[in-house]
């Protein structure tokens, strides 16, 4: 596709760069598409620490609870147990535990007999 086509003047890629949106400014988006700071890193480090600090505070609210220093933690499964006890409370937790499968194993996986 030629770089002077009428198909490429705004919002298409073009193969021979980036995506050219109009506009060469500095408050531009295509200058923010080129700007090596602003691109998206190869390996998701910010994931790895949000997953590490949400494991690490269940890890942690369970051992403060199960030391008995503080009385007044309780265990998860105590926790789980005054959830599940009314239905409303039991449909949350399938809704939550639904949504987190949902978005930690399907989403962004691929079908292997698609076309």
């Amino acid at each position: 596709m030629p770089s002077g086509d009428a198909s490429t003047a705004r919002g298409q890629k073009t193969d021979s760069g980036p995506l050219h949106l109009g506009g060469a400014g500095i408050g531009s988006v295509s200058h923010l598409l080129r700007d090596p700071e602003v691109e998206m890193g190869n390996h998701p480090v910010l994931g790895y620490v949000v997953w590490a600090i949400l494991i690490g505070a269940v890890f942690a609210w369970e051992g403060l609870a199960l030391s008995g220093i503080s009385g007044s933690v309780p265990t998860l499964s105590a926790t789980f147990r005054a959830i599940m006890r009314y239905p409303p409370g039991r449909w949350a937790l399938m809704a939550l535990w639904l949504w987190f499968g949902w978005h930690l194993f399907i989403r962004g996986w691929h079908f292997l007999l698609r076309g």
